[in-house]
């Protein structure tokens, strides 16, 4: 591959889409996730006793109309689409990957509604011995090889993904995070499914009361929540309509193409600058301050330190250069990116693990922040206008008047003049 058209990958990506509506930080946790998606299970920061791969589990949360899909259109639908196949279909079913130098190694990605098991089947199916990096002792497998099953998966609707009944799925996606040298799985009618090399990146959009509904309830104790990254906007602007949003130019989309098939040929161990170890070691011996102190946050302060800071340095690294040097501007800038999350995501937890009443009162005042935002003259709405917004969430007259009255008793909203005010 020749050299990158772009200094910076994400800032591309997020100056690509200038004339949308999508929000700033949708623009750079999708182009992190692409980037983290191209670089797979080849890529890996070396922690002594396990590797970091970049994968995440990435989810757009915020309230309707918001362009959470619309945030996944560029770097996954344009861009990276160009430069990958679905699991099971061969490189010549895709005419672009030959003008990316991607028709030897093609990525692989999918999306829509999938099962556990079919999810199983597709990241088996993607399976390959990457012979790039064969030869590389820190990076082979059981029998000397290098075994690769990287997939992307990407679902515009959380709940389409995960079901809080589905233990499978939570188990799945729970376990295979970690990428580790094989996941295997015992299936009621075909006997064992065996996935060499698993790595899957994942990217979600939700709103927030789906995202807390939709997740199993033990989630927090068998470590999925904390393998997660909620991506929380609020919708504090509203949103400028236009007749026509200007597109995409080709010549935009192929230099991003570019861009991302020299990222997607990246392989080995990522290692940190050598006048920034210090720095680094610091960072993590104090728990990579400020340290969250909310409730909802305890479970996932580890795994920010022993693994997402280094997902995210990786991709950040990667979207500015193929040298897979960490230097003190990736440093920052990972923090930074991950700093700007970790404030908001105690918004989109702390409903986790709350009873209906407590759900939809969380959602209601989601959308009551929503409105106000929206029509700065607005103090609140009118009550009968509010109870149908309640009745939209539950079954009966009696289940309205209930969340109104918890709500107004826990200090959400005041009542003045039958006008629901959010606190």
């Amino acid at each position: 591959m020749s050299s990158r058209v772009h200094p910076d990958f994400i800032q591309a990506c997020s100056e690509a889409v200038g004339e949308s509506n999508i929000p700033d930080i949708f623009r750079r946790w999708t182009a992190l996730s692409a980037i983290a998606g191209a670089l797979g299970r080849r890529c890996w920061i070396n922690r002594g006793t396990f590797h970091v791969r970049p994968n995440m589990y990435i989810v757009l949360v915020a309230p309707p109309a918001n362009n959470k899909s619309l945030s996944l259109n560029l770097p996954f639908s344009k861009v990276m689409s160009a430069l990958s196949i679905e699991p099971g279909t061969e490189a010549q079913d895709n005419i672009l990957l030959p003008q990316y130098d991607m028709d030897s190694y093609p990525l692989h990605q999918i999306s829509g509604r999938i099962t556990a098991e079919q999810l199983t089947r597709e990241l088996k199916t993607c399976h390959r011995v990457d012979l790039r990096v064969h030869n590389d002792p820190e990076a082979r497998d059981f029998g000397g090889v290098f075994n690769d099953s990287s997939l992307t998966l990407i679902t515009g609707e959380f709940g389409v993904f995960m079901n809080r009944n589905d233990q499978h799925m939570q188990t799945f996606i729970t376990e295979v995070w970690n990428s580790e040298k094989e996941y295997s799985y015992r299936t009621k009618n075909m006997g064992k499914d065996l996935v060499k090399g698993p790595c899957l990146n994942w990217i979600a959009g939700s709103v927030p009361g789906e995202f807390v509904d939709c997740l199993p309830e033990n989630a927090a104790s068998q470590g999925l929540l904390s393998r997660m990254l909620p991506i929380y906007h609020g919708g504090v602007e509203a949103p400028k309509r236009k007749l026509h949003y200007g597109d995409i130019s080709y010549d935009i989309v192929d230099a991003l193409r570019h861009d991302l098939a020299d990222i997607g040929h990246m392989c080995g161990a990522f290692r940190f600058h050598d006048s920034i170890l210090p720095e680094v070691e610091s960072d993590i011996e104090k728990g990579l301050p400020p340290i969250p102190t909310a409730q909802s946050m305890l479970d996932y302060n580890n795994r920010r330190v022993d693994a997402h800071i280094f997902k995210v340095a990786m991709s950040v690294s990667a979207a500015r250069s193929s040298s897979r040097v960490i230097t003190r501007e990736d440093w920052i800038t990972a923090k930074e990116y991950l700093f700007e999350i970790e404030t908001m995501m105690p918004t989109v937890l702390a409903n986790f693990g709350t009873g209906k009443v407590g759900k939809i009162a969380f959602d209601l005042n989601t959308f009551l922040d929503e409105v106000v935002k929206k029509n700065p003259k607005r103090l609140g709405i009118p009550i009968t206008l509010f109870r149908r917004e309640v009745m939209r969430r539950v079954s009966t007259a009696a289940e309205v008047e209930q969340v109104v009255r918890a709500m107004a008793d826990a200090g959400m909203i005041d009542i003045d003049d039958n006008i629901v005010i959010p606190k």
